[in-house]
């Protein structure tokens, strides 16, 4: 287990969220991300889900709280 805290970085398979999701990773943090589709950059946990849909939120937490535990971090 890390001793940096769970990141989740919305959007994080392009743009500002993947370059904010490899930011944390290179600091050591255990990351996951979240996309539609695509997938976030090496070493980080790519979920689908979509913002807007609450259900969808839900399901990713859970995978998300199953493979790293709790994210402390959310972006």
């Amino acid at each position: 287990m890390s001793e940096h805290p769970v990141v989740l970085v919305t959007g994080g398979n392009r743009g500002i969220g993947r370059a904010i999701a490899e930011a944390f990773l290179e600091a050591g943090h255990p990351v996951a991300v979240t996309s539609r589709g695509g997938t976030g950059p090496e070493g980080a946990l790519t979920v689908t889900a979509d913002v807007t849909d609450g259900a969808s939120l839900d399901a990713a937490f859970a995978e998300i709280e199953s493979s790293l535990g709790p994210v402390g971090i959310l972006v």
